[in-house]
């Protein structure tokens, strides 16, 4: 029987060695996972973007839908000669009866609400509009055109605004 002779020198890891290699590994892994962590919050701002988006859409084609004025006629033609810019909300009338883009105006919906009904999926946002006459930022009577703001909070989030213009035509 042949035997092995041993070395001197044994093979392994000390105490002290084994000891610092757990505590390297477990500041890595703590900051590995931090990093994981902020990135899985951060994936949750696109969709609430999207979904901001979509509803000052909903808004706005709500509101664009509508005629300029109460006293726009039928078709919109001929142009109402002098809007009134003074009197801008809803006229007493329910959301299922707005008529003209000023009944927008002071808008505060929280959940938000189509002009049929309830939207699904929109339970902690919350809608603002405001409308104003604005044509003599574009070289015109200021009443021949009004400017409608959509601000959009969505959960845990920063307003988002959105506009758009409705002319007197």
């Amino acid at each position: 029987m042949t035997t092995i002779p041993l070395s001197r020198h044994q093979t392994g890891l000390t105490l002290v060695e084994l000891v610092i290699s757990m505590i390297i590994i477990s500041v890595s892994m703590v900051a590995l996972l931090n990093a994981f962590g902020i990135s899985t919050a951060a994936s949750v701002d696109p969709l609430l973007r999207t979904k901001s988006m979509k509803l000052a859409q909903i808004y706005l084609d709500e509101a664009l839908s509508k005629y300029y004025d109460d006293n726009t006629p039928q078709g919109g033609l001929p142009a109402v000669p002098s809007p009134d810019c003074s009197a801008l909300g809803a006229d007493g009338q329910s959301r299922a009866d707005y008529n003209d883009v000023d009944d927008f105006h002071n808008t505060d919906d929280s959940p938000p609400v189509k002009q049929d009904g309830p939207l699904s999926g929109y339970a902690n946002y919350r809608v603002q509009v405001t409308v104003t006459c604005v044509g003599d930022q574009f070289g015109q009577p200021s009443n021949q055109i009004k400017k409608i703001l959509v601000s959009v909070t969505p959960p845990r989030g920063q307003p988002l605004l959105f506009a758009s213009f409705k002319g007197n035509y």
